[in-house]
């Protein structure tokens, strides 16, 4: 299998949108909902591929990950400075290629990028799920809350890796 990932185009931003509503939709069947299917919309995800915010893996150039990189984060991480940081939001891998380390490769492919623009971290927020903490702490991510935060109806961790520390 090849492989890569790369920044979106606005013309994938369907293709992306498939696979956030597939993931979305596996984990309501499965009894763990995290994002609600409709939530979803062409309009944002094409907004998120013109801003160069939308990434998407490809395994024998079929696309099969997505997941949001931001320099800003203004809802979990309103006092940030400018450039500190880049922000991590909505990995989602398609079924058929779970297990495949989609996971680790983009979370590595966020590392580079955030090195390269001289951020000292990145970060990201996760809901209160003991394997979403597992995943990323083995990822060399560390809580920063001592406790949730309530942001709207959720419950949600920030974490951040250090630039510059290897997972």
């Amino acid at each position: 299998m090849s492989w890569f990932i790369k920044r979106a185009a606005p013309q994938e931003a369907g293709e992306a949108l498939a696979i956030l509503r597939e993931v979305a939709q596996w984990l309501v069947d499965s009894g763990r909902p995290l994002w609600p299917v409709e939530s979803f919309h062409l309009d944002a995800v094409r907004r998120a591929a013109l801003a160069g915010e939308l990434i998407l893996g490809f395994a024998d150039a079929q696309p099969v990950a997505s997941m949001l990189l931001q320099t800003r984060d203004d809802v979990y991480w309103p006092n940030d400075p400018p450039g500190e940081a880049l922000y991590l939001h909505k990995i989602a891998v398609r079924r058929c290629a779970a297990g495949q380390q989609w996971s680790t490769r983009l979370i590595a492919w966020a590392r580079e990028r955030a090195h390269d623009a001289g951020a000292q971290f990145l970060r990201l927020d996760t809901a209160d799920r003991v394997e979403l903490l597992a995943l990323y702490r083995r990822h060399g991510f560390d809580v920063v809350d001592d406790a949730p935060r309530r942001v709207g109806d959720l419950l949600v961790y920030r974490l951040e890796h250090p630039i510059g520390r290897r997972a």
